[in-house]
């Protein structure tokens, strides 16, 4: 959520917790825009929520999708 006085529009959050190699849809209930991130994207470098309202929420879920198949070495 975004407070009243808030400078802030977006903040990045990093998950933790999730399986590396798998990926995620994550999906922005308020614009019902959803996105595939793979796990150590979200654990390393998080997911940026938005708000541009004062005061203002976001809801952001995620739910695996499948895991990332191996790069080959033949």
């Amino acid at each position: 959520f975004r407070r009243p006085l808030s400078p802030y529009e977006t903040a990045r959050f990093k998950l933790n917790g999730l399986e590396q190699d798998v990926e995620y849809v994550v999906t922005n209930a308020d614009t019902k825009s959803e996105q595939v991130v793979r796990g150590v994207d979200l654990t390393q470098q998080g997911i940026t929520a938005q708000i541009a309202e004062q005061p203002g929420s976001a809801l952001l879920t995620y739910r695996r999708v499948a895991a990332v198949p191996a790069a080959s070495g033949s």
